[in-house]
């Protein structure tokens, strides 16, 4: 019986370092990374400034007149998308896979070739995933384009500001779901945390159990 009760101790251990690492793994929110810049080939490109370490994003921004705009693939990037968004939308692995992009660089994808109009001053939101996973250490081929969980999920906002669009604000979040407008990634509440990690040791229990039983 005492050996099964350090047997317990420590899977609760294990499980409760597994869920401090995850949540905090899951955290990383870089705020105002969205700019737009001018590209390599002269034209302006909404890009993402700090967030790019392991990533690549590039998303051509082509004006038709100060009130229309459309967007277009860049340059060689990772696999992204870019979605209209609302203020309060979860980006997340869900959002990516059942939302119509306006942009996107992977073959395959359907996107809105709708021109984006901005009146003077208005303000239009958002989303965007980008796939990190190409310069990600442990990644291979078979997770490039594919949305997973340690890609990058975020969002923007654009305002016409005179004759001109200008990014006002933005987040990225690294490894975790966020809301267009927020600076939180959302992670589990640590209630839910600490739930996962009791069913882990539970589990793990049940499994002793057996085994002190069959033995």
């Amino acid at each position: 019986m005492k050996r099964l009760t350090q047997k317990l101790t420590a899977a609760a251990v294990v499980a409760l370092a597994l869920v401090v690492h995850t949540s905090s793994a899951r955290a990383a929110v870089f705020v105002d990374d969205a700019k737009i810049a001018t590209g390599w080939n002269g034209l302006p490109e909404v890009q993402l400034t700090k967030s790019m370490s392991n990533g690549a994003f590039s998303v051509l921004l082509q004006t038709f007149d100060s009130t229309t705009y459309q967007f277009d693939t860049n340059a060689i990037a990772e696999a992204y998308r870019m979605f209209a968004a609302q203020p309060g939308d979860l980006v997340d692995i869900a959002f990516v896979q059942n939302s119509l992009p306006v942009v996107t660089n992977q073959w395959g994808i359907s996107v809105s070739d709708a021109p984006q109009v901005f009146q003077p001053n208005e303000t239009k939101y958002y989303a965007y995933w980008d796939d990190r996973s190409v310069f990600d250490p442990g990644s291979t081929y078979k997770d490039w384009n594919i949305v997973s969980p340690t890609d990058s999920f975020g969002w923007l906002a654009l305002t016409r500001v005179g004759t001109t669009l200008q990014i006002t604000s933005s987040a990225t979040s690294v490894g975790a779901p966020i809301r267009v407008g927020s600076f939180v990634a959302e992670v589990p509440e640590p209630g839910a945390w600490t739930l996962a990690g009791l069913g882990l040791v539970g589990l793990a229990a049940s499994r002793l159990r057996r085994r002190s039983s069959r033995a």
